[in-house]
């Protein structure tokens, strides 16, 4: 009964640290002349990576939605790789505005039958089990 609990538990805590959530990260002091920026993603990005002139802001996120507070009003350089791809820009932040930035995620992984998914299972486990009784 307690190994069927410590499985359950790795499930969920596998389960929920990959639910993309919407992160928020403050870039300077608070400021009245300060905007900010968010990123939305069309799809979770794994490890995301952005860099606001020249400093990172965030890393290594599953990110649907990021919101970066207290940027200095004027132009920014903003840096952000996600799912293999990388993109760069300038972007104009106005004082006590949001400034969106609409990117694209990465495309969706393909989607597997859950019967094949089951059938490759099952068959691994025979050809596993048959190379270890032929190995030893």
């Amino acid at each position: 009964m307690g190994r069927t609990h410590i499985a359950l538990v790795l499930l969920f805590l596998g389960c929920s640290s990959a639910t993309p959530q919407a992160h928020q990260v403050q870039f300077a002091k608070a400021d009245t002349d300060n905007g900010s920026i968010t990123l939305v993603f069309s799809s979770p990005a794994p490890n995301v990576l952005v860099a606001l002139d020249g400093k990172i802001v965030s890393e290594g996120k599953l990110v649907k939605r990021l919101r970066i507070d207290n940027v200095p009003s004027g132009y920014s350089e903003l840096a952000v790789a996600a799912g293999g791809g990388e993109r760069k820009m300038k972007i104009w932040v106005e004082a006590g505005q949001n400034t969106s930035v609409p990117l694209a995620g990465p495309p969706p992984a393909p989607k597997q039958s859950p019967i094949l998914q089951a059938g490759l299972s099952i068959f691994a486990l025979f050809v596993s089990r048959a190379a270890t009784q032929w190995l030893f």
